[in-house]
C-alpha cells in the first residue's frame, strides 16, 4: 500500500513528466541540438532555491518533534521526504553533466574540448529539479494542513493560496525559461567529420 509520502512523490513525477513531456514536444526537431554546460548557479535559481529551503526546512521539522505524529505528513514522512526531493535538486545538474559529450569541433591542438549537452538531456535535468520544488510544495502544503489545529485556520488557507500561486508561477517560469535557453543558447548539432 503506498503511503503519503509515496502519494505526494507520485503526484509530483506526474505533474513532472507531463510537462518535461509537453516542454519536449514544443521544442521538437531541436531536441537533438547541442547545448554548452549551463552554469547550474543555485543562487540564481528560484526553484532550485526554493526546492531547497523547503527541504531544509522539512529536514528541520522532520527531525523536531514540531509535527503531529499523526497527520497527512507526519515528523520521520517530512524528513523522509526532505531529503529525497534535496537529492533530486543536486541530481539534477549532475545528470546534465553525465549526459554532456567533449565537443572538438573546432579546437586547436592542445585545447581541452568544452562539455555540450542536448536540449532533451537539459529538459531531463530540469524536470529533476521542478520534480523537487514541485514535490517541496505538496510536501509543504500538506505540512500545513496537519497543523491547521495549532494555528488559525485563515493562516493556513492564505499560505495554501500562495503555495498554490507559487506551484503555477513555478511552472510556468520553469515552461518560459527552458524555452528561452533552447531558444537563444541552442545550436544545431555539428557535422560529422
Amino acid at each position: 500500500m503506498i503511503g503519503t509520502a509515496g502519494w505526494i512523490v507520485i503526484a509530483a513525477a506526474i505533474l513532472t513528466a507531463i510537462f518535461c513531456l509537453a516542454r519536449a514536444r514544443a521544442v521538437d526537431g531541436k531536441l537533438t541540438y547541442r547545448l554548452e554546460a549551463p552554469n547550474w548557479d543555485f543562487n540564481q535559481s528560484w526553484a532550485s532555491n526554493i526546492a531547497g529551503i523547503g527541504s531544509i526546512l522539512g529536514i528541520v521539522f522532520g527531525a523536531s518533534n514540531i509535527l503531529l505524529s499523526a497527520g497527512i505528513v507526519a515528523g520521520p514522512t517530512a524528513l523522509g521526504l526532505s531529503i529525497f526531493f534535496g537529492a533530486l535538486i543536486v541530481l539534477g545538474p549532475f545528470t546534465y553533466s553525465a549526459l554532456s559529450s567533449p565537443n572538438t569541433v573546432g579546437l586547436q591542438a592542445g585545447e581541452a574540448p568544452p562539455l555540450e549537452g542536448t536540449v532533451w538531456a537539459f529538459v531531463v535535468a530540469s524536470g529533476l529539479t521542478l520534480w523537487a520544488a514541485l514535490g517541496e510544495a505538496f510536501t509543504a502544503g500538506a505540512l500545513f494542513w496537519d497543523l491547521h489545529s495549532q494555528l488559525p485556520i485563515g493562516f493556513v488557507v492564505l499560505f495554501l493560496v500562495v503555495d498554490l500561486l507559487g506551484l503555477l508561477l513555478l511552472i510556468r517560469y520553469a515552461w518560459n525559461g527552458i524555452g528561452w535557453i533552447v531558444e537563444y543558447q541552442a545550436n544545431p548539432p555539428s557535422p560529422p567529420p
